[in-house]
């Protein structure tokens, strides 16, 4: 319920912001369209007749700022993330988690991106280990519970 009203809210903003500034009519299927130039033809976010919200321009467009954020999001079904997820605060997760899970020579040759990244290890010596990153190189990892037995090479 709060996400149809607070989905409302957005579409009537939108519509406010396009009947009052207009960008261009945008392309079929837009309902509204604002932001870029109508010179250039170019939109920041267009609402679709399907009921998406959208960028004119895929890594353009940002919802919020790091200085004015929303308050809360409320989502049901999918979220794709490419790139880098933040969370500061309490995560609480009311599924779930489902961390990577590699072989042994996976394992060996995956390179963490950050220490503590977690991955599973589907055939170590104790099959469906936790492996924690303990470096930013290949093989920089270890069972959890454990700074010395490594994940991977035969472990």
């Amino acid at each position: 319920m709060k996400f149809k009203i607070l989905f409302g809210m957005l579409l009537a903003l939108v519509v406010a912001a396009y009947t009052s500034h207009p960008s261009y009519a945008g392309v079929a299927g837009d309902v509204a369209c604002w932001g870029g130039t109508p010179a250039s033809a170019t939109n920041e976010i267009c609402i679709k007749s399907v009921g998406s919200i959208v960028p004119g321009t895929t890594n353009v467009a940002s919802l919020g700022t790091s200085a004015l954020r929303f308050k809360d999001l409320f989502l049901q079904g999918d979220a794709n993330v490419a790139g880098t997820m933040t969370q500061t605060g309490v995560l609480t997760l009311s599924a779930q988690l489902v961390p990577l899970q590699r072989t042994v020579t996976q394992i060996n040759t995956l390179v963490p991106t950050v220490v503590g990244a977690v991955v599973i290890c589907t055939n170590c010596t104790i099959p469906y280990s936790l492996c924690t990153a303990t470096g930013t190189l290949a093989a920089q990892w270890a069972r959890a519970g454990s700074a010395t037995v490594g994940c991977g090479t035969g472990n």
